[in-house]
């Protein structure tokens, strides 16, 4: 049979297809592919997808542990300032999720807090929670950023950035935002509390961690040296540094109720321990919305509580009209 250079030239392009979908394939399985080496600290090489398409560049990178939390850590040669979000499930940049608060103290009376003029020792004042006026703080709005912010001149800066801000009644600040960052990948989730004005107090609580596997029973541990930086008569003083030392462990799965109607959480109970005292947070872990109730009690036996009460992924329509920002 005589083969035409039309024959031909279906062979080719059919040839090169099937190279171009097996070169795809054998990307998708390698991205897939996990290696745990328990003897070390350095765990796991993954690919981040940049793209869809099988000829997008991956940005490769190891799991290292960081004094029990495991953080990315990719080649120096990767300078791309969304490299730490771009595997996130939870925190992807330009999400927002809202919370109500609460400040309980030792009588078990329930306040928010108050913007106050005059802010002799650094703190707003407590504000009856059944008796709010214009210048209560009455939510936490996290909004997750692009990027590295102003966090791209420290070197070795591995975290996704996160933005607090305390809001009024109206949507407007109640006081300037404050930005921090939280730890997002395949082994566990890390995140700073809010620690502005009396939300300072949480720096010597566990903060919100949740470790893998997601399964009750799960215990872990990690440690952090804290200045007298945040010392305050209002909760605690102390002078130099102290170690808190963090227990966790998942102690239960439960429906949780919340202004979203019913979500699936995992219970997390953790405890700080330092010289200075002891502080506890009981955490309620989504895997599709975060940490949706953090519930504080504080190194004085006050306790701050967190609910959240909205979880908004970006829409250009709705963002820029929900806030006031």
């Amino acid at each position: 049979m005589k083969i035409t250079k039309k024959d031909l030239l279906a062979i080719v392009i059919t040839i090169s297809l099937v190279s171009v979908l097996n070169g795809c394939q054998n990307s998708n399985k390698s991205k897939d592919q996990t290696t745990t080496d328990k003897e070390t600290s350095s765990i796991t090489t993954k690919s981040v997808d940049e793209g869809t398409s099988c000829n997008t560049p991956k940005l490769e990178y190891t799991l290292t542990d960081e004094g029990g939390v495991m953080v990315e850590k990719f080649d120096s040669k990767i300078t791309d300032e969304n490299r730490y979000n771009q595997n996130n499930k939870v925190y992807i940049p330009k999400t927002k999720i809202r919370y109500s608060y609460k400040y309980v103290d030792t009588d078990a009376k329930e306040y928010l807090f108050k913007a106050t003029d005059i802010d002799e020792d650094g703190l707003w004042d407590l504000n009856d929670i059944s008796k709010t006026d214009n210048k209560t703080v009455s939510s936490i709005l996290i909004t997750v950023l692009n990027g590295l912010d102003s966090f791209k001149n420290i070197p070795d800066y591995n975290q996704t950035i996160i933005q607090y801000d305390f809001l009024k009644n109206d949507g407007t600040l109640a006081h300037q935002r404050y930005k921090t960052g939280v730890i997002e990948n395949e082994a566990n989730i890390w995140m700073h509390p809010a620690r502005t004005k009396n939300f300072r107090a949480l720096e010597l609580n566990p903060f919100p961690f949740i470790k893998k596997p997601y399964a009750i029973g799960n215990k872990w541990s990690w440690k952090m040296s804290i200045g007298d930086f945040w010392s305050n008569k209002n909760w605690k003083e102390w002078k130099g540094s102290i170690k808190n030392n963090y227990e966790y462990e998942i102690i239960d799965k439960v429906n949780l109720e919340t202004k979203q109607g019913l979500i699936e959480c995992y219970k997390i109970k953790s405890t700080a321990t330092s010289r200075i005292g002891k502080t506890t947070l009981m955490a309620y872990f989504s895997e599709k919305y975060g940490f949706v109730k953090l519930d504080y009690t504080n190194i004085n036996n006050t306790k701050i509580v967190f609910d959240m009460v909205e979880f908004i992924k970006y829409d250009t329509v709705l963002d820029s009209n929900r806030y006031n920002l």
